[in-house]
């Protein structure tokens, strides 16, 4: 049962994102369901920034998750630690993976067993930075002004890669998440190639119509995003193109699904 609904939610080919601390727990169910939904992307948060978290050092990740990535012949995606982690640890973490001449973090990732660089292209500049429930959590004055000055040695470090801001996340009572985007594009419109745009939808009242009608909340999100995109270009005759990084997960289908098929399954 579970199976058909991942046959069936996966057939459009998209950004699918898959997170996992240590690579090697997510192998199998990549291995499987990766090929099935023709995955393009999958990322790691380069230190966990929300309760529970357990690693952040440079080289504890990268050489499992990317071996997963090369595996299955899609780009991995590494997001920086914007919340604990510092502008340093950023330019750092693309040094490990991309650098090709002798420093420092090109040798620990060749003692790590790697010599090539990873060529790691997508990098996260943080993860729902906005959301109150993140450690390290910023406003978005300080989150962007760190996203810049991030934005900057990360580039030093390997001018070819493609970076995301941390769009909104908090729908809130209360959260302005219009004007969370507003300012981070605002600052960062020269900077990044994309600002993510995170909506998870449940279905809390096991309401199935009601479900579904939710879609169009990220419909009207996604326009309202691109809305705020051609402002911050406005004025530019050659803007630098932005572009929308949406993760979103609609849990209810599978949920009911395993319930059901637990209950069949009891007869």
């Amino acid at each position: 049962m579970q199976m058909d609904i991942a046959k069936t939610l996966c057939k459009q080919r998209a950004i699918w994102v898959s997170r996992c601390c240590d690579g090697r727990a997510a192998i199998s169910h990549l291995d499987i369901t990766g090929k099935m939904a023709s995955v393009l992307v999958i990322s790691v948060q380069s230190g966990q920034n929300w309760p529970g978290a357990i690693w952040n050092r440079i080289d504890s990740v990268p050489t499992n998750f990317c071996v997963i990535a090369k595996k299955m012949q899609i780009d991995p995606y590494v997001c920086i630690n914007a919340g604990l982690g510092n502008i340093n640890d950023a330019r750092d973490w693309v040094e490990y993976c991309n650098e090709s001449r002798n420093t420092y973090w090109s040798s620990q990732r060749r003692k790590n067993g790697r010599d090539k660089p990873w060529g790691v292209k997508y990098w996260g500049l943080g993860n729902e930075i906005d959301g109150p429930w993140q450690l390290g959590h910023k406003n978005v004055e300080d989150y962007s002004k760190f996203a810049l000055e991030a934005a900057k040695v990360m580039r030093r470090a390997d001018s070819s890669i493609k970076l995301i801001a941390s769009g909104s996340s908090n729908f809130g009572g209360g959260a302005d998440w219009i004007g969370w985007n507003r300012t981070v594009l605002d600052h960062l419109k020269n900077d990044v190639d994309y600002i993510s745009l995170h909506t998870y939808i449940g279905n809390r009242d096991n309401n199935f119509e009601k479900f579904l009608a939710a879609s169009r909340n990220l419909d009207n999100r996604i326009e309202i995003v691109e809305g705020l995109i051609r402002a911050a270009q406005s004025g530019n005759n050659n803007p630098r193109p932005i572009y929308i990084a949406l993760t979103s997960g609609m849990f209810g289908i599978a949920q009911s699904a395993v319930r059901n098929s637990t209950r069949d399954a009891r007869g």
